[in-house]
């Protein structure tokens, strides 16, 4: 959950560079679904919690306080949007070493 409000925009330009910054991932291939991505960020305040899941035959599902906003097609951008967080080119090496639970 976050800790304080943070803008719809912040969410885009973050995940955008975070995305970038892993070589495996090819923004132009998956551009379209980024997009849908985008229009589906809402801004949030304190206490507020995005979540991510991911079904093979469905699609990637965010979802803001458990409602689900919207759902994204595609193995290539599943990969990119959880490469954020368990690449090995993710956000940081102790936070995805602790997702993985420890290994």
């Amino acid at each position: 959950h976050y800790h304080r409000s943070i803008e719809k925009e912040d969410f885009i330009k973050s995940t955008r560079s975070l995305m970038k910054k892993n070589p495996a991932v090819v923004l132009e291939q998956i551009e379209a679904e980024c997009e849908q991505l985008f229009k589906l960020f809402k801004s949030v305040k304190a206490g507020d919690r995005y979540s991510i899941e991911y079904e093979p035959e469905k699609g990637t599902t965010l979802s803001l306080n458990d409602k689900p906003l919207g759902t994204i097609a595609g193995e290539k951008f599943q990969a990119a949007m959880f490469g954020i967080w368990l690449s090995k080119h993710s956000v940081g090496g102790k936070f995805t070493e602790e997702l993985l639970g420890g290994r």
